[in-house]
């Protein structure tokens, strides 16, 4: 028998049961350490928690570091934050904070279509179970404001067509005076449709676009008002004054 050759495979066989041996070590401690992580997970998590971490579209080690960044200074900072925005305000790491970004976009649109969807059935439950009823009354509102706006504005209705100019000037001027910050100008134009015609004849009376802007003065077409006021447009400019109870008298 050769002895060299049996030697050789008693050597072979050691270290090849050598190797399994460690192979088999190595496993049972990854498995040790994979166990180990999952039951110090599921100390840190209650159920509520793995629901919760459920419903956000998250991993439970998600939950945990959330859990964590939040008993932080980010807690105090932004008491009520959600996870999603908690987490990626607070990763390094480009690729995990752009999944966080993409859950948030994924459950935000979601959101959205489920509200809007709710508010139609709603809008529909209402035309059906009340189909003549005013969704929102504010009838009395108006009515109120309307009241109150003559009692808080003095109105000065200022008749007249784009040709007068040199006398209209005086006269302007003159009520011009009269306007203050319970006051305000209303110009009828009688005798144009034409915009640039009315901006023309503002411009050469002085009026700046910051008083229309903000309504000290209104430049408007006459639409039949001079006529509803008893006004001959054949003898213009005329001024009238609007008092604080809606009833119109000359101007002096």
């Amino acid at each position: 028998m050769n002895y060299k050759i049996l030697l050789s495979t008693l050597l072979a066989s050691l270290l090849l049961t050598g190797t399994l041996s460690a192979k088999q070590d190595s496993n049972h401690i990854q498995t040790d350490l994979q166990q180990s992580k999952e039951n110090s997970s599921n100390d840190k998590l209650t159920k509520e928690d793995r629901s919760l971490a459920k419903q956000w579209m998250l991993e439970e080690d998600d939950w945990i570091k959330f859990k964590e960044i939040m008993s932080g200074p980010r807690g105090t900072w932004s008491p009520g934050l959600d996870p999603l925005t908690a987490l990626g305000v607070s990763e390094t790491d480009p690729i995990k904070r752009r999944k966080y970004a993409e859950i948030w976009i994924k459950m935000e649109v979601r959101r959205t279509e489920l509200e809007l969807e709710f508010e139609r059935e709603r809008m529909a439950a209402s035309a059906r179970l009340f189909p003549t009823a005013i969704a929102i009354d504010n009838r009395q509102w108006i009515k109120d404001y309307n009241a109150k706006r003559f009692t808080r504005v003095k109105r000065l209705l200022f008749f007249t067509d784009t040709n007068c100019i040199d006398e209209c000037k005086d006269l302007f001027r003159q009520v011009r005076g009269s306007v203050d910050n319970r006051t305000r100008l209303d110009i009828y134009l009688t005798n144009t449709t034409s915009k640039q015609e009315i901006s023309l004849w503002a411009k050469k009376m002085g009026i700046s676009q910051e008083e229309v802007k903000n309504k000290i003065i209104t430049l408007n077409l006459d639409d039949g008002v001079s006529k509803n006021a008893g006004i001959d447009i054949q003898h213009l400019p005329k001024v009238l004054m609007m008092r604080q109870d809606g009833s119109i008298n000359p101007y002096k």
